[in-house]
């Protein structure tokens, strides 16, 4: 119940804007009267907060999920993408409203811009983790993890703002692998001699 909840709360809020989206625009898109969600939830920024929660604690799964050893670098990063793009997509309402930005430079939704900085060194320090778990230092082109994490952040971030801001029929995925190509070889395209097994 508590995620339908936050699945109606995150289209409510996409729909209608954090400030402007009540607990009654919530409940409706819910299928509850009011009274019900006050149960579950004391207010809206509650209900946002645990989408929030909720969604950082999905994607961080991500990161503990089994790839496999006998897969490339490439591969397993493909991997990883590949799941965390599932739940861009599954919640692309809720991201639609964490990422949007009015033109005075505020969020739109709760939270701070520090908040979010610090997400996103949160997510860069976990991704390299995973990096140097999952590559070995031939495979990172003997830089740090921690800056292939920000680097590849970077580069798909930019293609998510791109298709978080698209038509909602867009496809992540169809981008996953333009993604991997600039992360891994960047203008010049796939060298000959590697045969894109990096």
């Amino acid at each position: 119940t508590r995620e339908d909840i936050l699945e109606a709360a995150a289209r409510a809020f996409a729909r209608g804007g954090f400030e402007a989206t009540t607990m009654q625009d919530i409940a409706q898109e819910a299928g509850y009267t009011p009274a019900s969600l006050y149960t579950y939830f004391p207010g809206k920024k509650a209900i946002f907060e645990e989408l929030v929660a909720l969604l950082a604690a999905e994607i961080f799964q991500t990161f503990d999920e089994p790839v496999p050893r006998s897969l490339t670098f490439r591969q397993r990063l493909e991997l990883l993408i590949a799941r965390q793009v599932g739940l861009a997509q599954k919640w692309r309402d809720a991201f639609a409203v964490f990422f949007a930005v009015r033109p005075d430079g505020d969020y739109v939704g709760g939270g701070d811009k520090g908040e979010r900085l610090a997400g996103f060194d949160l997510y860069c320090r976990r991704f390299a983790q995973w990096v140097e778990e999952a590559a070995s230092e031939d495979e990172m082109g003997g830089k740090e993890p921690i800056d292939v994490a920000y680097f590849f952040f970077g580069t798909a971030y930019a293609f998510f703002l791109r298709w978080l801001g698209g038509p909602a029929k867009a496809n992540l995925v169809d981008m996953t692998p333009t993604v991997l190509d600039l992360f891994f070889y960047g203008l010049a395209g796939k060298p000959a001699a590697s045969g894109g097994k990096n």
